[in-house]
């Protein structure tokens, strides 16, 4: 049984379900050619330690959240809102990319938990920081995957969430990428329904990018988009992209659309979507994502309240369509 020929014969098999798998989750691509190499050893163990490591690190502070200030540009600077995004440190490997740590979970049978631990952390925080500013219309946004919407567990997650923080449902958006949503995807739009009966925002994000025409965003129950990084980038050199931005944020000013330019790294980026008429703003040339610590320094220190490009004070809540209208 220990033959030369069949050890051989075990560790060609062994070979091949290596290449197998890495191909089934890394390349996924059924015609895809994936030649067994020593290094996918290394891969697959990495892989093996983390699926391990990964309820765990749920619970013993290597998972955590890090949150990008979402601004309001009128006569100054305001942090209005932030951007929920998980972070995973891990004690052997380092830093774990989000797109991994989200695509193992979903492998590993962990998303629902994941997500939970994600809506949960950053609804306490979001209800800790608007306790210390009641007056600064605070709202908090986190990411949700098709996978997500397609799970019966998301809307659970989320009412439990909103209930145990103790937060206005209207002060948490969901953002929902636009290259991912098929409006004629019952799953997903049922999912979207019932969060938004919850009071809870839907925004869609990466907008610009994808198949959906705002003339049929009366289909989805959203109450705003964010533009998508590139289109915000390609604005600041042509002319003709900054046209279409200016035309999405004033149709979606008549829409009642609350609208976020995500991507602003420069003071160009900035003048730029500034004269499209968006005046929330995100990105690099304000904040990086940061530690809650950090935020709620930035969120003592500011000054408060700007007014609206309307004259009008900033909302309570969520913020309203007329922050995203031409000055």
């Amino acid at each position: 049984a220990d033959s030369a020929s069949e050890v051989e014969g075990m560790e060609l098999v062994r070979r091949a379900d290596v290449a197998m798998y890495h191909a089934k989750r890394v390349v996924r691509d059924e015609a895809a050619f994936v030649r067994y190499v020593p290094e996918l050893d290394e891969s697959e163990a990495r892989r093996a330690d983390l699926a391990r490591d990964l309820p765990s690190s749920l619970h013993d502070g290597t998972i955590y959240l890090n949150y990008q200030p979402i601004v309001f540009v009128g006569a100054g600077e305001q942090i209005v809102g932030l951007e929920a995004l998980v972070r995973w440190n891990h004690p052997h490997h380092g830093r774990i990319s989000p797109e991994e740590l989200i695509q193992l979970a979903e492998e590993v049978g962990n998303r629902d938990e994941l997500y939970s631990f994600i809506v949960h952390r950053a609804a306490r925080d979001a209800a800790e920081l608007i306790a210390e500013h009641p007056d600064d219309g605070l709202f908090m946004t986190v990411n949700a995957s098709p996978a997500e919407l397609r799970s019966p567990a998301t809307v659970d997650s989320v009412a439990a969430a909103l209930a145990a923080a103790g937060l206005p449902a209207e002060s948490l958006f969901i953002e929902i990428s636009e290259r991912l949503v098929d409006p004629d995807e019952e799953a997903i739009v049922a999912t979207m329904d019932a969060l938004a009966d919850l009071g809870v925002k839907l925004l869609l994000d990466d907008f610009g990018q994808g198949q959906t025409s705002l003339s049929f965003l009366h289909q989805l129950p959203v109450t705003g988009i964010k533009l998508d990084r590139q289109l915000v980038l390609n604005s600041a050199e042509s002319d003709t992209e900054r046209i279409v931005v200016e035309s999405i944020v004033g149709l979606s000013a008549r829409l009642e659309l609350t609208v976020i330019a995500e991507g602003v790294e420069t003071q160009h980026h900035l003048e730029t979507i500034m004269r499209t008429g968006c005046r929330i703003v995100q990105g690099y040339h304000f904040h990086p994502p940061l530690h809650l610590s950090k935020i709620a320094t930035l969120l003592r220190h500011q000054s408060r309240p700007v007014a609206a490009p309307s004259g009008g004070p900033v909302p309570a809540a969520a913020p309203a369509a007329v922050l995203s209208r031409p000055a």
